[in-house]
């Protein structure tokens, strides 16, 4: 697959959603942690297409294919694809309604990966869709994968470490009392945390899973009785499994996390779980509409609390301001000399 041209890409993609009685396909920039930064693993939107830039997404259809991201982007978009083959849209001039209002869509079936797309964007998606009379169909296997096999990128490194509490300015510990107490003033039992960042921040630690963002990518689960479980890989996280975090969180395969919303673990007659649909994949959700429990939608608690920062937050910010702003200072003589 490693000599694929652009339009062999798009035959191919075609090809694999005709097996599978879809008649497009929905491909985002984001990965399923929906930063703005994603492993080069996950740049399938670059695979597809051959754009590079750090938004946007494509709706590939039978007879055409459209590309579309924001005004940065206008002429990156126009010269890294085949103009033959795609069409490119700069947003929010140009956006995916009237694209799909001039399709023939009516019974069509779109695909899209329920990993990659929020729980908010797959409504407002599908709503997109059955404005022109078509469907939107969650797709468990994607067919990007399927084409990207032999020069896809490895996944990086990770090299996890702990943030000193003299640094972060409070201890986990701290962190998840703040995080009980708002639970408890909203009347929730239990919290599906969906930003990377946050949990990162909630447990104080740091790792190189991106190469610009010194974070691990990761989700949480808090439940106020059962503590914190980190849904990740044990092994990638192994190094800074000790002292507290060792005591008082628990690491669970990601895979397995439709099985800790268990009726036996807190998760039944109603209880009420707190989720952030902004950020939460729509593959995620599933499992907790399906339980027996209450949904609350609000945004990510940890983010409100990341967002009030402390002395030593503070202190850092600054520092951190002055040891940038003299990097500048460097650059701009080297550049004007």
């Amino acid at each position: 697959m490693t000599d694929m041209t652009p339009a062999e890409r798009l035959a191919g993609l075609r090809d694999i959603l005709t097996e599978h009685g879809l008649d497009g396909w929905y491909a985002g920039r984001e990965d399923m942690f929906q930063g703005e930064e994603v492993p080069a693993a996950e740049e399938r939107l670059a695979f597809l297409s051959g754009f590079t830039g750090s938004a946007g997404f494509a709706l590939v259809l039978k007879d055409k294919a459209a590309l579309f991201s924001d005004g940065r982007y206008t002429l990156q978009m126009a010269n890294q694809t085949d103009n033959d083959l795609w069409q490119t849209f700069t947003l929010p001039e140009a956006g995916l309604a009237g694209f799909l209002a001039g399709s023939s869509l009516d019974g069509a079936r779109i695909g899209v990966d329920p990993r990659l797309i929020t729980v908010n964007g797959f409504d407002r998606l599908s709503r997109q869709c059955g404005a022109v009379g078509a469907t939107l169909v969650a797709q468990t296997h994607n067919p990007i994968d399927a084409l990207w096999r032999g020069n896809r990128p490895a996944r990086p490194t990770s090299r996890p470490f702990r943030m000193p509490d003299r640094v972060a300015g409070a201890s986990m510990a701290d962190k998840l009392a703040d995080l009980d107490a708002r639970l408890e003033k909203a009347g929730c039992e239990a919290l599906v945390i969906s930003r990377a960042d946050a949990v990162n921040w909630l447990v104080n630690i740091r790792g190189t899973d991106l190469a610009n963002t010194p974070i691990n990518l990761l989700f949480g689960l808090y439940h106020r009785q059962n503590g914190l479980i980190l849904l990740g890989d044990m092994a990638r996280l192994a190094p800074v499994m000790e002292g507290d975090l060792a005591n008082q969180v628990a690491i669970v395969p990601l895979a397995q996390f439709g099985d800790l919303i268990d009726p036996r673990a807190g998760y039944a007659d109603g209880a009420k779980v707190m989720f952030d649909p902004d950020s939460l994949p729509k593959q995620l959700h599933a499992p907790l509409a399906e339980a027996d429990i209450e949904l609350v939608a609000e945004r990510c608690q940890v983010t409100a609390m990341k967002a009030l920062k402390n002395a030593a937050e503070l202190d850092g910010t600054r520092r951190a301001h002055v040891e940038d702003g003299a990097v500048m200072a460097r650059f701009l003589c080297w550049l004007d000399s």
